[in-house]
């Protein structure tokens, strides 16, 4: 899969809400079944799952940590957590 952040939902999630209210979660998003509950997330954008990363990772509840496309709700850069 060619890596573009064109697909990658607006906001802070791996997902968005369609007209109706269905969730339609980032092509780039997975949960992983060979990796233990609540550290089972894996971005294919990034090439990294919840287990790859020092601190605390949210990938297993579709929270962002690519940082694309947050939109006007969050500024990434302004996040002295991140560093």
């Amino acid at each position: 899969m060619e890596r573009s952040p064109n697909v990658i939902p607006e906001g802070m999630y791996c997902y968005n809400r369609d007209d109706i209210g269905y969730v339609k979660y980032c092509p780039y998003w997975e949960l992983r079944s060979d990796q233990e509950e609540q550290n089972n997330g894996y971005c294919h954008f990034l090439g990294e799952g919840d287990w790859d990363v020092e601190g605390l990772s949210l990938l297993w509840d579709a929270c962002k940590e690519c940082g694309e496309n947050l939109g006007d709700e969050l500024n990434w850069g302004e996040l002295d957590l991140l560093e």
